[in-house]
């Protein structure tokens, strides 16, 4: 789910950046910035770092999957990389 989110938190703020006042700007990218990397090392500290050759966070494409934001010949692609 991690990777989902270091892709939607971003997007997210963005959005909310470009719909808000200017002046509001600043506090909006750092807020985003952050959460952002609280994630990023949420997830550095659940890789198994023993066995980096394999998807760990597989979770993330199960979930897109579902969504449909993936196709199954992606996902076969990544697994066998």
């Amino acid at each position: 789910m991690e990777l989902v989110l270091l892709i939607l938190v971003p997007l997210a703020f963005a959005i909310l950046i470009a719909l808000r006042p200017a002046q509001e700007a600043k506090f909006h990218a750092v807020i985003g910035t952050l959460l952002a990397a609280g994630i990023g090392v949420n997830a550095l500290g659940r890789f198994d770092w023993g066995t980096p050759a394999t998807m760990q966070l597989s979770g993330a494409w199960d979930c897109c999957r579902r969504s449909g934001c993936v196709s199954r010949s992606a996902l076969i692609l990544s697994r066998s990389c």
